[in-house]
């Protein structure tokens, strides 16, 4: 059971939004690694980080599970805390 918000956990992979000068902000929302599941199949060779569930996915699509990064999931049994 967690008791800490989900940026702290390593399964949090936060988006990402390109700012007009070229470089990458952290959003203030992720995905959650254990419950959202990338398409395999998906063109273009996309790197996802290796926590990832990789399946092959109905049209080539994201079962994305998106999280804030200040959210407490009390029931979350997956949470790991990042070093």
């Amino acid at each position: 059971m967690s008791t800490e918000p989900c940026k702290n956990c390593k399964s949090f992979w936060a988006l990402k939004k390109r700012e007009k000068n070229g470089t990458m902000k952290d959003l203030n929302r992720g995905h959650c690694l254990k419950r959202s599941i990338f398409p395999a199949n998906k063109p273009g060779g996309p790197v996802y980080p290796p926590e990832a569930i990789i399946q092959e996915t109905k049209h080539n699509v994201i079962k994305a599970h998106i999280v804030k990064d200040t959210d407490v999931v009390s029931s979350c049994s997956d949470f790991v805390r990042k070093s």
